[in-house]
């Protein structure tokens, strides 16, 4: 089967859209065998998915974008609701795990009062999963020490455990601007690359400095 998440659009009443996310099953066909609807008040979307080794999805998204100013959670059936830590955040990152025979595992929250950008999502061969995204601020991860982006807009790889639990961070760091357009992958000696675009320099811990040549320029690390 073919796995898909994107986001929907409802029109829900005179100059109003709710976007809500979805994952959904097709087959070799094209005939759908399976849909799920995921949503808030707010914007939501699926922006990522990977499969773990036992077949169970991990899904990453962003919920209750675009409710600065408001209350908003984003039910996952039996799980707590997922919350925004406050009224006047953003919206957030979520990651979660889902099993097509009991629904959904475990879910994360990711975010606080900025802007935090899905950038990609990768299983490698020990079921560990990484998160690519950026971030501005301090950020506590499910409950880890902060990590923080310094002055400005960062990009973080940061690995999870299958069952959630959060294992480590590695931070590049801008001196300009990090845009959400890159990509997670292992080489075939199971080494994680992680590509990132980027304008004006960024920093590489124990790497050193990059300046691009006045545009986006694209950054591979290993």
């Amino acid at each position: 089967p073919i796995v898909i998440g994107d986001d929907l659009h409802e029109n829900v009443g005179f100059g109003s859209n709710d976007v809500d996310g979805f994952l959904a099953l097709s087959n070799e066909t094209n005939e759908w065998n399976w849909s799920l609807a995921l949503g808030s008040i707010g914007q939501d979307s699926v922006n990522g998915l990977a499969l773990l080794s036992d077949g169970d999805l991990v899904v990453a998204g962003t919920y209750c974008m675009d409710t600065v100013g408001q209350g908003c959670d984003l039910p996952l059936e039996s799980l707590p609701a997922l919350e925004k830590e406050s009224n006047w955040d953003e919206g957030n990152l979520f990651l979660a795990r889902y099993n097509f025979q009991t629904g959904w595992v475990w879910a994360i929250s990711i975010g606080n009062q900025y802007v935090t950008q899905f950038v990609d999502i990768h299983v490698d061969d020990m079921d560990n999963i990484h998160l690519g995204f950026i971030f501005e601020g301090n950020l506590e991860i499910n409950q880890s020490e902060p990590i923080s982006s310094g002055a400005g807009p960062s990009l973080t790889m940061t690995i999870f455990s299958e069952t959630g639990y959060y294992l480590n961070s590695f931070i590049v760091s801008s001196g300009g601007e990090i845009i959400p357009t890159g990509g997670l992958c292992d080489s075939s000696q199971g080494e994680t690359f992680l590509a990132i675009t980027f304008i004006d320099s960024v920093s590489v811990p124990l790497i050193g400095s990059f300046t691009s040549r006045g545009g986006f320029d694209i950054l591979v690390v290993n």
